[in-house]
């Protein structure tokens, strides 16, 4: 039998039981959010790299984003659930796409005025980790364009990628044939960039022969000092 001042079979909870959680939404995930936030107004891109303070969780999963981790050991690092990641980057490409907005769009041109208020800080949070993935690709870019001035493969290795339907090797793309009588067929061949440096290097030999080997001069055809 229950005690006088407690819920019974009522279907009621006692006062602060699971109090500010929700099966669904997570123990307080808008409050990880708001810790440290600088809000819409507040925050000037010149002062500060985020709009959230210094060692914030949100702060701390960005500058994890910049330095090239993947996103679970961002959330790791930030103290961040996963699930709580996809719910708010999730609502905030929802928020945007009901305005009508583009998600590449500047910070600062976005109208603020059509988002709700109550949306703001996970557009905000949005619009910041597709900046610090933006940073952290250009970064590395920016890398193996150093790396190419010394290494030719690295500027290979980069024109395969960002110019792949001229540079991509033959043997590495996809041909598909069929018709409709007969199943789509695909194949797909791979070759290392180390096999393709060797074929190079043994078309060269073949282009350039090696200069031939001299044998020693005998005594006889050696003159007199």
């Amino acid at each position: 039998m229950p005690t006088p001042d407690a819920p019974g079979n009522t279907g009621q909870r006692p006062p602060g039981h699971n109090q500010g959680t929700n099966r669904r939404t997570g123990p307080g995930r808008a409050a990880i959010l708001e810790k440290g936030w600088l809000g819409v107004e507040a925050y000037d891109p010149e002062i500060d790299d985020w709009p959230w303070d210094e060692d914030s969780p949100a702060e701390r999963f960005l500058r994890a984003t910049v330095a090239s981790n993947p996103r679970r050991t961002c959330c790791a690092w930030a103290g961040i659930a996963m699930s709580t990641l996809k719910s708010w980057l999730t609502r905030a490409r929802t928020v945007l796409d009901n305005a009508g907005l583009d998600e590449l769009m500047p910070r600062e041109m976005v109208p603020w005025h059509l988002i709700p208020a109550e949306d703001h800080i996970y557009v905000d949070f949005y619009l910041a980790y597709l900046k610090a993935m933006a940073r952290d690709e250009t970064s590395l870019v920016l890398n193996i364009r150093k790396a190419a001035r010394d290494d030719w493969k690295a500027s290979a290795w980069l024109l395969q990628r960002r110019h792949g339907d001229e540079w991509q090797d033959p043997d590495k793309r996809v041909t598909v044939s069929g018709d409709a009588d007969n199943p789509l067929v695909v194949e797909k061949r791979t070759k290392s960039l180390d096999a393709m440096l060797a074929e190079a290097a043994t078309a060269q030999a073949e282009i350039v022969p090696s200069a031939p080997e001299l044998e020693p001069a005998a005594e006889s055809d050696v003159p007199d000092g």
